[in-house]
């Protein structure tokens, strides 16, 4: 029996050190495995304020899903953009309502604005736009009036303007290799990349959508010329999926100003009508009394010359 034990010991030792070995491998795996995380995520793209928007809430963390956006909404599932973001350029779209441009201007433009809200604009300085894009967005808006914001941006015209022009004539006669389309994009702050370029980069190429974050930016431009054109039809199309949502947002913003200008009316005349009853009434009241002192002034009178008359009278 001694010797069966003895026989027996060597199997449990190796058994124990096995299980020591396996534990050693799942912890070092563990760890591994953590570590490639924590390293992807510190390596991925974070957002970066751009100039002419409000800072991000974001900058400086990686693009996430952002549900509280006011406008934009094709890119809520992977944005940079927050509320203070999409008021801005629901702003500028109410102001394009408000003014009548024309509604492919308006859908083309307001593409570009919501450019900025896809994610692989968001962890750029600048929004990169394909220049197709370019050339197509001023083609609808060239007869369309616009001017400068505070930050020397190439804005659509705003009730607040003093200066608008053509956008037509805002733009240099065209070089070699520079478009109208090209200085416009330039002059609204976007970073413009040709659409044959073959250094990888990618451009906003007019598909409002914030899926297929991480294309290549050769499959983008490779897209540019063709989504450039459909850009506006896209638009339509979605506008009539979603009802209407950009536009009945804007007219709906657009109301709410025109609604609220009413109350500031009606709130003054109803001031001025306050003001003019009160002088109404106060001379209404000082000639009612006046008219009251007149009648006993003359009563008075009467009175003194009835007994003036009884004492002659009585004399004689």
């Amino acid at each position: 029996s001694v010797i069966a034990e003895r026989e027996r010991m060597p199997a449990r030792g190796s058994m124990t050190d096995r299980r020591a070995i396996r534990a050693r491998s799942l912890v070092a795996t563990l760890l591994a495995v953590i570590l490639s995380g924590v390293a992807a995520k510190s390596s991925a793209p974070t957002c970066v304020s751009h100039a002419g928007y409000p800072d991000f809430l974001s900058h400086g963390k990686p693009p996430s899903k952002n549900r509280g956006l006011t406008f934009c909404q094709q890119y809520e599932r992977s944005t940079c953009c927050d509320r203070g973001t999409t008021d801005g350029v629901r702003r500028v779209v109410a102001h394009m309502q408000a003014n009548g441009f024309d509604p492919k201007c308006r859908e083309a433009w307001t593409s570009l604005e919501c450019s900025v809200c896809d994610p692989r604009a968001g962890v750029t300085s600048k929004t990169r736009v394909c220049a197709g894009v370019c050339d197509a967005v001023f083609r609808a808006c060239a007869d369309e009036h616009f001017a400068e914001d505070s930050s020397g941006r190439v804005v659509p015209c705003r009730a607040s303007d003093t200066i608008c022009a053509k956008l037509s004539d805002w733009m240099a006669q065209e070089t070699e290799g520079t478009t109208k389309g090209t200085q416009m994009c330039v002059a609204a702050g976007y970073d413009v990349v040709s659409d044959v370029s073959s250094d990888g980069r990618w451009c906003f190429d007019g598909a409002d959508s914030g899926a297929g974050a991480g294309a290549s930016g050769a499959s983008s431009s490779s897209r540019a010329s063709s989504g450039a054109e459909r850009g506006a039809e896209r638009a339509k199309k979605k506008k009539k999926k979603k009802g209407g949502m950009v536009d009945s947002e804007a007219e709906e913003f657009a109301k709410l100003q025109s609604w609220m200008s009413r109350v500031y009316v009606a709130v003054g005349v109803g001031a001025v009508a306050r003001v003019a009853y009160k002088v109404w009434d106060r001379r209404r009241t000082e000639s009612s009394s006046g008219a009251a002192r007149r009648a006993a002034r003359v009563a008075a009178e009467n009175r003194s010359r009835r007994a003036a008359f009884d004492n002659q009278a009585k004399m004689l």
